[in-house]
């Protein structure tokens, strides 16, 4: 009977065990196990506080293309959509807008302050051979993704009728497996803070050229030839 109720307890443990296994392949394979790293952009000058309107904003894509692996650029509004919303939620979460809606290429309403449309690229490389490692080690040695930005944004003031426009290049990186899930918690955040960084510095660009002043700015005087 002793053996009999250790042979049972050595089973119920090695259930658990794949039990626990189980559940985190499948944790793995909804949520990818991943954690990001920030990679470095230079911070902006902040704008005076209190001194900048803050705009309703509508924002599409234009041509952007997204390749992942070294393949060519695949024109992808979903992913341009994404990454926009990301920015401007930044953009939102710092106060510099009250809100941003997204609209399908050339539907603006016309409700909104300003037009926001994004051009660029989003490129993603991954070793084929750390993939490979990973898959065969059953996800447990991670490897790592690289997220190259480089993003241009065009900028319509629809009160004043002016346009101006800002490029920013990002990138940062994805650690995918097993041996990530302790990071969980915070697995988006190195992302979070590239797309803050690049915010940043696009609305820093745009509040340089005279963006976001309201009443509109006086117009640039014309030097006498």
């Amino acid at each position: 009977m002793d053996r009999l109720h250790g042979w049972r307890s050595r089973m119920l443990g090695l259930s658990e065990s794949f039990t626990v296994l189980g559940a985190l392949l499948v944790l793995c394979c909804v949520s990818g196990c991943t954690y990001t790293a920030a990679g470095t952009i230079s911070p902006p000058v902040e704008p005076p506080p209190g001194s900048l309107f803050r705009p309703r904003i509508e924002y599409t894509v234009g041509d952007f293309g997204f390749s992942r692996g070294g393949t060519d650029l695949v024109r992808s509004t979903v992913d341009g959509s994404l990454l926009s919303s990301e920015i401007l939620d930044a953009w939102n979460q710092r106060g510099y807008s009250v809100a941003a809606h997204f609209v399908e290429e050339a539907a603006f309403s016309g409700k909104a302050e300003y037009h926001l449309t994004l051009s660029g690229s989003q490129r993603n490389s991954a070793s084929f051979f750390a993939e490979l490692l990973n898959v065969l080690t059953v996800f447990v040695v991670p490897y790592t993704v690289r997220q190259e930005y480089d993003l241009t944004y065009v900028l319509d003031d629809m009160k004043c009728g002016k346009t101006y426009s800002a490029n920013v290049k990002g990138a940062d990186m994805t650690y995918l497996g097993l041996l990530v899930i302790p990071g969980l918690p915070f697995a988006q955040g190195g992302h979070r803070t590239t797309v803050q960084q690049m915010g940043d510095s696009l609305y820093e660009q745009f509040w340089r050229q005279g963006a976001f002043e309201w009443p509109c700015p006086a117009p640039t005087p014309v030097p006498l030839s």
